[in-house]
């Protein structure tokens, strides 16, 4: 959500005028993985890579982690860890003995 208000300009997000304006602890800690993701600098705007990950339509840390995976030359292995984590539960289990 931060992220892609980034990219679309949105300079400060505490003066944008959302509909439901998220808790600030929340928007804190979202700012914060950003930064550790290396997603924004120091003055929140986004950088090079979080440019790129705005790209993904995935969360922010499977984003960065499928980018790293092209820098280091292991995207298959983690295309199916990306995979696995994009879903509720990798096991179906039947509802009953017959299933």
């Amino acid at each position: 959500f931060i992220l892609t208000l980034k990219a679309l300009g949105i300079g400060n997000i505490l003066t944008f005028d959302l509909m439901v304006f998220p808790n600030m602890d929340a928007l804190s800690h979202g700012l914060e993985s950003l930064y550790a993701l290396g997603a924004i600098d120091d003055q929140t705007h986004l950088t090079e890579i979080g440019l790129d990950m705005v790209a993904f339509p995935t969360e922010p840390r499977v984003s960065r982690m499928l980018l790293e995976s092209l820098r280091v030359g292991c995207s298959w292995e983690i295309l199916s860890v990306a995979s696995a984590l994009q879903v509720r539960s990798l096991f179906v289990r039947p509802r009953t003995q017959r299933q």
